[in-house]
Formats: structure tokens, sequence, C-alpha cells
């Protein structure tokens, strides 16, 4: 890779022994991809954050980083945390997962990242612009800024990720070119599957587009989402598939600038039997201990909506604390409570150690969580549209 002066002294060490390991990092990612340079990053958000993901090998990694006098230089949130970070002890999370889990966190504050604990960062303050390049790891994250944002990040491991935030820098290559960015697969849903709103129908399409086509960029023909509908599908389509963008013609930012870029050769369509076939494919049970929604984290809307309907199971719902504080959601979350819905913050299904809280089964409205859930938390799923699971 060509650096600039700077860039050497800061691989060489000149500028301390984080810098540099977070340079060591970058440089090793440009040489494998074949990136020629550096660009800045306005932003980055972090993941592997939960002490399930991150492991003890994590915290001595981010905890190394702090001894070693880690500062990020750009923006800096980050992922869910294994546990309600107030209330761990009355969600029945083991004291010693909660202390490994608190000092992951101090380390990141300790760096100067902002602790919002989410996998939605766009709707908790680090919202990128159309065209800003950044670096982000959360593949629903990572989709949604690409896709819905515009914004231009690799789909960053939480190393790099952190490393960039760091450096302030990320290699040039993949979705940071103008290149690699246009439609290679139209698909063409039913529309008629589509009707009636919510986001199950959203979630099974994306988990079926990347499963199918996972290195793709789709183009989303006959659909027009709101923002949770295209939260849901792009969540979906990152964990079957390694898909970190998708277009929609008229909808998303760079198919309303350039409809060019939604030009395929190949096409696919997804009717009655491939929806059936995924929720098949995920749906292991048909009880549930337990409701779990937020995943990825439920927006305002999401819970404006929930707040208006018939609740009667045991319902968590997981979202940003930063949105729990919002003084004119407190009408929202009265009706929530009045129908025994917890809001949980910090965590989600995904990342909470379920089985050692006592959990064997969840219902769920996300492909995301139907497919990490079993492998993470040690849990059967059922997998099933919003009002099928409150009921």
């Amino acid at each position: 890779m060509e650096l600039t002066k700077e860039q050497e002294k800061m691989l060489s060490g000149e500028r301390g022994k984080a810098v540099q390991k977070a340079m060591e990092i970058l440089t090793g990612l440009g040489d494998i991809y074949g990136a020629e340079k550096f660009t800045p990053v306005q932003s980055a958000h972090v993941s592997g954050v939960s002490i399930r993901t991150a492991g003890d090998a994590g915290l001595n990694f981010i905890e190394e980083m702090v001894e070693e006098g880690a500062k990020v230089t750009v923006p800096t949130t980050i992922n869910p945390a294994a546990l309600d970070l107030r209330d761990w002890d009355e969600m029945g999370v083991p004291e010693e997962i909660s202390r490994k889990q608190i000092r992951i966190i101090d380390a990141y504050r300790e760096m100067g990242a902002d602790p919002v604990c989410s996998c939605i960062p766009y709707l908790v303050g680090n919202e990128p612009s159309q065209g800003q390049h950044i670096a982000w790891s959360e593949s629903s994250a990572v989709i949604y800024a690409n896709s819905v944002l515009g914004a231009r990040t690799h789909r960053e491991g939480a190393p790099s990720a952190l490393a960039s935030a760091v450096t302030g820098l990320t290699p040039v290559y993949g979705y940071h070119l103008d290149e690699n960015r246009s439609g290679s697969v139209g698909i063409r849903p039913d529309p008629d599957l589509f009707a009636g709103g919510g986001t199950f129908q959203f979630s099974v399409l994306g988990y079926w587009v990347g499963a199918n086509f996972p290195e793709s960029v789709p183009v989303i023909e006959n659909l027009h989402p709101n923002p949770e509908q295209e939260k849901a599908l792009g969540a979906g389509m990152a964990t079957s598939g390694a898909i970190a963008l998708y277009h929609i013609p008229r909808v998303t930012p760079e198919a309303k600038e350039n409809p060019e870029i939604c030009e395929t050769d190949e096409e696919a369509s997804f009717g009655t039997e491939e929806f059936e076939e995924v929720r098949g494919e995920l749906d292991q049970t048909s009880e549930a201990d337990i409701v779990c929604l937020g995943c990825p984290h439920a927006s305002e809307e999401e819970l404006r909506r929930l707040s208006c309907m018939d609740v009667e199971n045991e319902v968590w719902v997981h979202i940003p604390r930063k949105l729990r504080k919002r003084p004119d959601m407190k009408e929202v979350y009265q009706r929530l409570r009045e129908k025994s819905v917890k809001l949980v913050c910090d965590t989600c299904m995904v990342v909470s150690p379920l089985s050692e809280m006592g959990y064997s089964s969840i219902g769920v409205n996300s492909a995301k969580a139907a497919y990490y859930a079993p492998l993470l938390g040690d849990v059967e799923v059922h997998f099933a549209p919003l009002e099928g699971l409150i009921k």
C-alpha cells in the first residue's frame, strides 16, 4: 500500500504502540484485498462487545489496547453487550458473566467510545451521510448503512473496526469503490406476500436472498418498504449470506440518484414456496418460554406499534438505552408497562446467556434471531409474525 509520511509514522510506532497495532491490522487487510491506499473515515461502529462472543481473548485484547494508550479519533459506537448493564441481576445473569462484561464496556469507555450498546447506531446518534466513508462492523448495521443511508463501509470485523476507530483510516477496497456497488441480481418478490405491513415477511425474504445469492448486490423489485422493513430485510440478508449492500429502485438513495445501478443480468423470483421454505427451516418449536423482540434493536415506530396491540404473552423488547431515555416516549412506555412488556436495554437475545438465565425456548419474529439464538444462546426458537407471538 502507498502510505503518507504520517501513516508511515503510525505504522512504525512513532504515534504509540496502540496506533501501531491498529495500523498493522489495517495494512494487513489492505494487502490481502489489494488496496492501494487509505481513506479517512467519518465514524466507526464496533461489534464483538458481548462477552459471549468476545470471550476472554477478546476481553484481553481490548484491555491491552487500553493499556497501550488506545483512543478513538472518530465518533465511535459499540454493539450490544450480553446483559442489561443496569438490571443484569433482575434478568438472572450469572455474576461472573456480568463482571467480565462490565470490564469490556469500561475499556471501550476509557478509549472514548460512546457505549450505546446497540446494533442500530444510526438511530442513536451515529448516522452517516450518503457517500461518507465509515468503518462499521455488525452485519445488520453495515448493510443498513450501505443500502439505506448510502454510506460506504466494508463488512468489518471487531478488530478492524476498532483499528479504524483508533487511526481514523480504512483501506480502500470493496464497497468503498464505485465499481463494486452496482446491482448483480434482480429479485422479484410476489407483492401479495407483503400486504398488510409488518417486518416478518421482509425478514424472511432477506434470509432467502442471502442464502441463495450470498455474495451478491441484490436489487429488490416491486416493493416500497418503510425503514423498519428495510432494517429487517437487510438483517436477514446479512445473516444467511455475506451481503453488505442492496438496492431498491426509486427507494434507496443510490438507486434514486443513479437508476442504472439497478440494471442486472440475472433475475430470480420469490413466492409462497420460497417463503414457506425459509419459515419451515427456522421455526423449531411451537412453544416459547418468552417472546423476545428487537433483533436488530426495536425502533421508536416499532415500539409505538406494539404499544397499541393486544399483548397476552410475556414479552421482552430489546432497545437502545438512549431510546429508553427519550422523554417524548413516556406515554408509549407507560402503555407497554400496562401490558407487562419489559424493555431490555444494552443487549439482545442473540448475545444474551439465555440458557444460563433459565430459558430453553424463545419466540422471535426476526430471521437473524431465529438463526443465531440456537447457536449462541442454546435455545430453540418459535419463528412467527409479531401478531402470532404476542397472543
